[in-house]
């Protein structure tokens, strides 16, 4: 309630936003490209064929858990730095949040005919988890780079009172004055009617 609103034509997407979705579509990106072609390096205890289902299905899993933790950062898009702020006071977002990570979990577990889909190991998990955490860091560093948070949001401009004020201050006293003059004329014609006539 402290920001100042924003104008009626100003931007729908402020430069923050910009800032942040072109950072983490830039870094997850770069990590889904790392997956698909340097899967092999990541893992190198596997025991699955490049470009297969189960290739596949890393891409896939690390890609939803970088969704979910930018979930995270985006519970803050005013350049707040904590954005576990108030993070268990909202029972709906975690509630989401839980049923999100549930089924992607049926997702690749279970439902691998439905989904094309091939279950993965438990540190196969770990490293997807992971690469997705690193959403967290990316979203920081991101804060650290300075936008105009004020852009397209309603203020005065700079000579706004040395053009205003005195227009302003000159029509209430006029008011005043106007005020001061009925003021006057009811007391006399108050103190008239109160005077008896000789």
């Amino acid at each position: 309630m402290n920001r100042k609103p924003y104008t009626k034509d100003a931007q729908l997407i402020s430069k923050i936003m910009i800032r942040n979705i072109a950072g983490q579509a830039s870094f997850q990106m770069m990590i889904l490209l790392l997956f698909l072609f340097a899967g092999p390096q990541i893992f190198p205890d596997r025991t699955w064929k490049e470009k297969s289902v189960h290739h596949f299905t890393l891409v896939f899993n690390v890609f939803v858990w970088m969704q979910l933790f930018n979930e995270i950062n985006s519970r803050k898009v005013n350049d707040e730095q904590n954005v576990f702020q108030g993070f268990f006071t909202n029972w709906i977002y975690h509630t989401i949040l839980i049923i999100t990570i549930g089924f992607q979990i049926l997702m690749v577990q279970v439902f691998g005919p439905f989904a094309e889909t091939d279950p993965i190991t438990g540190s196969e998990w770990g490293i997807c988890i992971g690469f997705g955490a690193l959403s967290l860091v990316v979203g920081a560093l991101l804060r650290l780079i300075p936008v105009d948070p004020d852009w397209g949001r309603v203020g005065p401009s700079k000579d706004a009172f040395a053009k205003d004020l005195p227009e302003w201050v000159e029509r209430q006293n006029l008011r005043n004055a106007a005020a001061s003059k009925d003021d006057a004329k009811e007391t006399t014609g108050l103190i008239d009617r109160s005077v008896p006539s000789s």
